[in-house]
């Protein structure tokens, strides 16, 4: 790499982490280009060299965290040593570490332009957020006796939605990471639990 594109990337990596900062305090929707190039320290024009526009700048920002945690769950699926229900708890706990340890980007990073999850979607951001969502869905249909497609649909959406809910009620709390894992690991474990009990269950859950 030569001296000209080792300072294309400093200056494109600058302008990530402004814009990481921004979105993180004020929102997606109300930070603007020219916020972002003050934050930077880079006139208005330089931002559009890198960038065609805010949404290529926030999937930028986003894929590869997503890519991460994909890859995370993914190892977990395959794991031989994991029974279907341990696998479940796991891409869970994935998730929800995932979420814990980004808790200033967890919105943006999961929600902030996604598209329905039985839609092919449109943006590379929402391909590795549908991803994620596919890992859980095949951890789901592992645990469970499902052979209608909407119904593992339907079981897949019930747990993001536990998983989201339990993310949002402690993701804020001024709290430290690890007393926020000795509050939420528990309800989570317990939630899975619930949830698996409470739907038609198949296969092996014996975890001894």
């Amino acid at each position: 790499m030569n001296k000209k594109e080792q300072q294309a990337k400093n200056t494109k990596k600058v302008i990530l982490r402004a814009a990481e900062e921004l979105f993180s305090v004020k929102g997606y929707e109300s930070v603007k280009i020219r916020d972002i190039a003050q934050k930077a320290g880079y006139s208005h024009s330089t931002i559009y060299v890198y960038f065609k526009d805010k949404e290529h700048l926030l999937q930028e920002l986003t894929l590869p965290p997503l890519l991460r945690l994909s890859k995370k769950m993914e190892e977990t699926l395959q794991d031989p040593y994991l029974k279907p229900l341990q696998k479940l708890k796991g891409v869970c706990k994935d998730f929800v570490d995932f979420a814990l340890n980004n808790r200033s980007m967890y919105s943006i990073l999961i929600t902030i332009g996604a598209e329905r999850v039985d839609v092919n979607p449109n943006l590379e951001m929402n391909v590795a957020r549908n991803l994620l969502f596919k890992h859980l869905e095949t951890a789901v249909k592992n645990c469970l006796q499902i052979t209608d497609e909407n119904e593992k649909l339907l079981c897949s959406r019930i747990f993001f939605f536990n998983l989201h809910g339990l993310i949002m009620t402690y993701i804020y709390k001024e709290e430290s990471i690890d007393q926020l894992y000795q509050r939420v690991m528990p309800i989570l474990e317990k939630s899975v639990a619930f949830l698996i009990a409470g739907m038609d269950v198949g296969g092996d859950q014996d975890e001894s």
